[in-house]
């Protein structure tokens, strides 16, 4: 009997035992597929979404005149959801919106008609309150804008797939987010221009001319982001004032990781490794550096930034 308890209680730990390491297993899969940003989206094929013609909202009465399911309201926003379109020109265009839209899990492809016109294939204009997550956008031609938004605030782009397109171009914004994209062989992954208060936070931007651009803008803050294989650069600031930029990672660049060309930003914490020509160019004035880690730094007390600023990074890291 004694041996019969033992082996019962023997199998009943090692139950206990299994279900522990799987239910880990279980938590860290769930974890990773809705946390982990850019590894979170899974874009599924054209085909399993459903066939749509070219959406056109001109203002909210327009939206709500268009029956999608929602009232607009922050808590029950209007939903643009699981769409396949194809167009030739724009596939979704909202202007003159107030009203709180969600356009998600929309697969949309522009096609080339042979046309040299910077057409966006997503583009708000006048909007506020606009999330575009967890989409995939694909363009079939040379000079598409992946997704444009112009005169607007409050917008957020999450969780997004973009391939083959001039990436996000974002112009006299404020407010808006741009959170755990993925950009691969884009003209620019990211155009930020005359705007303030954008958020670009753990987004992975890999193959395109140059990872992130921003002109005139100020009060940004651009962090955590991956990009590496950039053509020319990686990250540049032309005009653009009080931002702050960390945690980044900018590898394999053609010619430069970082060139600051504004005044009295925060560059902390950022990986600058391997880029072809310099590692960094500061060109604007009063930029501080500090606790980076260099490609290009072996030792001493102070890493000096290349560039007219005669910046220093004064606790630069080693990178081994």
């Amino acid at each position: 009997m004694g041996v019969s308890q033992n082996f019962k209680r023997n199998v009943y730990a090692t139950i206990l035992i299994v279900v522990s390491i799987l239910g880990i297993f279980a938590s860290i899969t769930i974890y990773n597929h809705f946390f982990t940003g850019n590894e979170s989206m899974h874009p599924h094929h054209g085909h399993e979404y459903l066939q749509h013609t070219p959406i056109i909202i001109a203002n909210d009465s327009d939206l709500l005149s268009q029956k999608w399911p929602g009232t607009g309201s922050e808590t029950d926003p209007v939903v643009i959801d699981g769409l396949n379109i194809t167009s030739y020109g724009t596939c979704i265009e909202i202007r003159n919106v107030s009203s709180f839209v969600l356009i998600r899990n929309c697969f949309l492809v522009q096609m080339d008609n042979h046309t040299e016109t910077d057409q966006a294939i997503v583009n708000l204009n006048h909007t506020s309150h606009i999330t575009i997550m967890s989409c995939e956008i694909r363009s079939k031609r040379e000079y598409s804008i992946g997704i444009s938004i112009t005169n607007s605030s409050c917008f957020n782009v999450d969780r997004t797939m973009m391939d083959g397109t001039m990436g996000i171009v974002v112009i006299d914004c404020w407010d808006g987010e741009i959170l755990c994209n993925q950009l691969t062989n884009c003209v620019r992954g990211v155009e930020v221009k005359n705007a303030r208060s954008i958020l670009l936070r753990a987004n992975r931007i890999e193959h395109c001319l140059t990872g992130t651009l921003f002109i005139n803008s100020n009060s940004c803050r651009i962090e955590s982001n991956e990009i590496r294989y950039s053509t020319y650069f990686g990250m540049t600031l032309i005009l653009s004032n009080k931002n702050w930029i960390s945690n980044n990672t900018i590898y394999y660049s053609g010619e430069t990781g970082i060139i600051i060309d504004g005044c009295n930003n925060t560059i902390i914490k950022n990986e600058f490794v391997r880029n072809r020509v310099l590692n960094g160019r500061d060109k604007g004035c009063n930029n501080f550096w500090d606790g980076n880690v260099w490609g290009d730094y072996i030792f001493g007390n102070q890493y000096k930034i290349p560039g007219p600023a005669d910046a220093v990074d004064k606790n630069p890291g080693i990178f081994f």
